[in-house]
């Protein structure tokens, strides 16, 4: 599992991977089908949840995540 937090002023945006599929991982909990460690991929889908919540969050993009992305994102 890896994270990238992208920074401009107060604003930022999370690139995460390996982590879940999509908006439902960090929403929710839901840990992929597979994973190698469950108790800290749940902590760190609990981080990724954290940061999404943070007002100055622009975005949470997962690697796998099927749903429409809007094109860019400014921070």
């Amino acid at each position: 599992m890896t994270a990238v937090v992208v920074r401009g002023g107060k604003k930022f945006l999370v690139i995460a991977g390996d982590a879940g599929y999509g908006r439902a991982s960090w929403e929710r909990l839901v840990l992929p089908g597979v994973e190698w460690n469950r108790k800290e991929t749940k902590e760190f889908l609990e981080g990724l949840r954290r940061m999404a919540l943070d007002p100055d969050c622009e975005a949470v993009l997962m690697t796998h995540d099927p749903e429409k992305m809007q094109d860019v994102y400014e921070v």
